[in-house]
């Protein structure tokens, strides 16, 4: 994404349709589905932190981000981030997490394999 982009999206995460509609989404299927909240979330891509702010109501969310101004962006929202492309082998052992978010990722015209990155994360 370009450089503008990413301030654009940290402006607008908290307000605009797209990500609340996301973030309701994401809410009812993590109701039904997961039902305790001290969960070690692993949010791989996690871009200016927006969603990774959402998931810390179900427990300690730790941001992957491969992109330098994302990351000065999320830091702003007192996030723990790991600068990382998700395409190389990650910085944890195998069952780390209790969850692990991909969203709006493997479109990005930079995933070369994303059955690799599937596999990677089968492994957490």
């Amino acid at each position: 994404m370009k450089k503008e982009e990413y301030y654009k999206m940290f402006n607008f995460e908290d307000s605009h349709f797209w990500f609340l509609g996301k973030r309701f989404f994401i809410r009812t299927i993590l109701d039904k589905y997961i039902p305790k909240k001290k969960l070690l979330i692993l949010d791989l891509g996690c871009g200016t932190g927006g969603i990774s702010v959402f998931l810390k109501k179900y427990g300690r969310v730790i941001g992957l981000e491969k992109n330098k101004i994302a990351i000065h962006l999320a830091k702003k929202r007192n996030l723990k981030i790991i600068q990382q492309d998700i395409q190389k082998p990650l910085p944890f052992s195998n069952n780390s997490f209790d969850l692990i978010t991909i969203l709006d990722v493997l479109y990005h015209k930079n995933i070369k394999n994303i059955d690799l990155i599937i596999l990677i994360i089968k492994l957490f």
